[in-house]
């Protein structure tokens, strides 16, 4: 999935959320209302959320005083008949154990859809997609001048004043936050020393989890800096984005990245440093994932079943600002096809969206 140049938003990931009623086969009658989660059902983990007896497809979302503009597909957008059609394959589970479905177009949600575990109200976990909206915290502390396109190339360990450098692996040094974002570190920490260092968890707390991967890891070399999807590289990009942004990491991401998107209906979990989990820890609801796109242009939001990371799609800033941050930095559509981890290159902006259909095949492969 990609998303429009003029996109303001956050690109969704994953399926999983709905509203209004239309009639197709196997589904609610239209007006009904998107089904919500009660409240022993939103204390459950979602894989023990009851599925759905009927899916819920919606072609003109309800507004829910939530902020989202909403639209009727076919109307405001889209090919109606095709979309409905693809609905009816994901309720029939042609297209895998999908959640839900949403169409965004123009800035208008048009299309919204439930199925299995999918609830309007519940938070889905965003699993490995968590790593991109670790990336675009960093684009984000980018534009607010806390750091530079140039520092992406700096090395990493120029971040923490206070680290005990006479400790650290030889390599340490050529680890750069560009390195970190894009999974080559170059770290490599056996699994039985990294099974250690997590039941010591007072050594993972704050900055001394940078301290610790980087004394405990082998020796840094070119050879080992190549792609390799593990759990400390993100976490050492939260670190450095909670060294550079004014209060905590948490406070940026709240009030600078997700509100500023208009994402509500969100949870992201504590990792043991302590900050807020970077590689996977993230819930948003469906609606909430989406409501960033009211700027114009047009995403698809999507939440595939819990157990499946979900795929990310793109950033766009503001008009406001992308004239004058695309000169320095972009976050790059390709993370939709790099399982979730953080991308940043220059001079790359998604230009298109891909067809419902592809896009929803996407979202759930």
């Amino acid at each position: 999935m990609a998303i429009g140049a003029k996109l303001k938003s956050l690109v969704g990931v994953a399926l999983l959320s709905g509203a209004g009623g239309f009639v197709v086969a196997g589904t609610v009658e239209g007006g009904a209302s998107a089904p919500e989660a009660t409240a022993a059902e939103a204390a459950l983990s979602l894989r023990d959320v009851p599925v759905l007896e009927e899916a819920f497809i919606d072609t003109a979302p309800a507004d829910r005083d939530d902020g989202i503009e909403v639209g009727e597909l076919g109307v405001d957008g889209g090919d109606r008949n095709s979309i409905v059609e693809l609905a009816r394959e994901i309720a029939a589970g042609e297209h895998g154990a999908i959640d839900s479905l949403l169409i965004a177009h123009h800035g208008k949600l048009v299309f919204e859809s439930y199925y299995l575990r999918g609830r309007v109200n519940l938070p889905h976990p965003q699993a490995s997609a968590t790593k991109a909206y670790t990336s675009l915290a960093i684009g984000r502390a980018i534009q607010l001048g806390h750091l530079t396109a140039a520092d992406l190339e700096r090395p990493l360990i120029g971040f923490f004043e206070d680290l005990d450098r006479t400790r650290l692996v030889e390599g340490a040094e050529s680890i750069t936050l560009h390195k970190a974002m894009t999974m080559s570190s170059g770290l490599r920490i056996g699994e039985e020393r990294m099974e250690e260092l997590e039941k010591d968890a007072g050594r993972l707390e704050g900055w001394g989890e940078v301290q610790a991967y980087l004394e405990q890891s082998a020796p840094v070399t070119g050879e080992s800096q190549s792609f390799n999807y593990q759990g400390t590289d993100p976490r050492l990009v939260m670190q450095v984005l909670d060294a550079v942004v004014p209060g905590s990491a948490r406070d940026f991401i709240e009030k600078e990245l997700l509100d500023e998107l208009g994402i509500a209906g969100h949870d992201w979990e504590e990792d043991a440093s302590g900050l807020p989990a970077a590689g996977a820890g993230s819930s948003m609801t469906s609606r909430g994932a989406s409501s960033g796109t009211r700027a114009g242009g047009a995403t698809y939001s999507s939440f595939p079943k819990s157990s499946s990371p979900g795929r990310p799609t793109g950033f766009s800033t503001s008009p406001t600002t992308r004239s004058s941050a695309a000169a320095s930095w972009s976050p790059t559509a390709a993370t939709a096809t790099t399982g979730g981890r953080p991308t940043w290159t220059s001079g790359v902006r998604p230009t298109s969206a891909l067809p419902p259909r592809v896009a929803a095949a996407s979202s759930s492969s």
